[in-house]
């Protein structure tokens, strides 16, 4: 049961992070969520373009991507 729980867990980090990635492309606003871009605007001004943008990617896409790997690997108790 636990294993199905994993795997599902997984599948929804990685759902967010493919969601969060549609975040920066802006000819895909059907498939766009507000609430993950709505986030980047306030990064950017608050550290800056570059360094905003980073930690936006960082923060919403590599560490769900990451987690969602871990749990379909079943590195994650």
């Amino acid at each position: 049961m636990t294993l199905i729980v994993e795997h599902l867990l997984g599948m929804g980090f990685l759902f967010v992070a493919v969601l969060s990635l549609t975040s920066y492309n802006e000819e895909w606003h059907g498939l766009r969520l507000d609430y993950f871009y709505k986030e980047l605007k306030p990064m950017q001004n608050r550290w800056g373009t570059i360094p905003g943008t980073v930690l936006h990617l960082m923060a919403y896409v590599v560490a769900p991507l990451g987690f969602g790997l871990l749990f379909l690997m079943g590195f994650v108790l």
